[in-house]
């Protein structure tokens, strides 16, 4: 796994709260580390609510498709198999290598891959190449309640912007999470990455008034730093923020972070 080595997790317990595939995957690459996951998903992965305005706007053939997640790739082969020829006419921007890597297995041709995180990343590296979106239209496929960044830079720039639900993330209900907050409350987790503002939100409402208070046992990080600005405004300590939109990196900076720091492993 690109990021860890073997044995840079040993000892330390990892609190995976990724949903479906990515949580699964996730847990094995941190036992493969050295580490003992965790795994509890707080958001639930289920598809677009209205899969016929998905199929819709593929249809109108946008000059410009930004995708920020695999869960996004799924939901758009799901009502065009064919996806690669739905998009061959559109510039297809990309947050990642992951999603990135999605979208070919997909037969889409990937046009830019932005490896800086969040909407800012994106929005920077799609500026480079088309440095005047006014009236270009856009179509972004995303999570029935996603983040309104990059949403508002491409308006500000004047693009004309489809926004199509592509998936649904659902919170999992406070008595599904009980590994998790059992795992906080007897101070048996380590490591706490959490990759969304949404995946905070959800493990914090769980938490209650103790969340912040049960965190600062463990070495938090974030991706990106919308997900590190809701964690603080949450009043949670933030120990790392990811360099990049990696999981991996996230993982190896919080474990140095974690041996460096004064609470040792497996307390």
């Amino acid at each position: 796994m690109a990021g860890l080595s073997p044995g840079s997790l040993a000892g330390l317990r990892v609190l995976i709260t990724r949903p479906g595939e990515q949580g699964e995957q996730a847990a094995v690459q941190v036992q493969q580390a050295g580490g003992e996951p965790i795994l509890c998903p707080c958001l639930e992965l289920r598809p677009a609510p209205q899969a016929g305005a998905l199929a819709e706007a593929l249809a109108e053939a946008p000059e410009i498709v930004v995708v920020t997640s695999v869960h996004a790739v799924d939901g758009l082969t799901a009502v065009r198999p064919d996806l690669g020829a739905a998009l061959a006419g559109a510039f297809v921007a990309a947050v990642g290598d992951k999603t990135a890597a999605a979208l070919r297995g997909a037969g889409v041709r990937v046009d830019l891959v932005a490896t800086q995180p969040g909407a800012e990343g994106l929005f920077a590296a799609l500026r480079q190449v088309w440095p005047n979106l006014a009236g270009r239209r856009v179509l972004f496929p995303r999570a029935d309640q996603g983040r309104e960044e990059l949403v508002e830079r491409l308006r500000a720039a004047g693009a004309v912007l489809r926004l199509v639900t592509a998936y649904a993330m659902v919170p999992r209900p406070v008595e599904q999470l009980a590994v998790a907050l059992s795992a906080l409350r007897t101070q048996a987790v380590d490591l706490v990455p959490l990759t969304s503002p949404r995946t905070a939100q959800v493990l914090l409402d769980a938490l209650g008034p103790e969340g912040p208070g049960l965190l600062a046992h463990c070495a938090v990080g974030a991706i990106g730093q919308t997900t590190a600005a809701a964690l603080r405004t949450a009043g949670v300590r933030v120990d790392v923020v990811a360099p990049d939109a990696s999981f991996p990196q996230l993982l190896t900076e919080l474990a140095r972070h974690r041996r460096q720091s004064s609470l040792p492993a497996g307390t």
